[in-house]
C-alpha cells in the first residue's frame, strides 16, 4: 500500500511525545512494511 499522511502524521505525534524521549539518531522507514519483504 502506499503511505497515507495520517502514517506520517502518527510517527510526527509519537516523536513529539514524552514515549520517545530516549530515542536518538534513529533513522525511521515508514514503507507499510516493505522492507520486511
Amino acid at each position: 500500500k502506499l503511505g497515507d499522511p495520517e502514517d506520517l502524521g502518527a510517527l510526527a505525534v509519537y516523536l513529539a511525545s514524552d514515549a520517545a524521549r530516549y530515542m536518538t539518531g534513529a533513522a525511521l522507514v515508514i514503507d507499510g512494511g516493505y522492507v520486511c519483504l
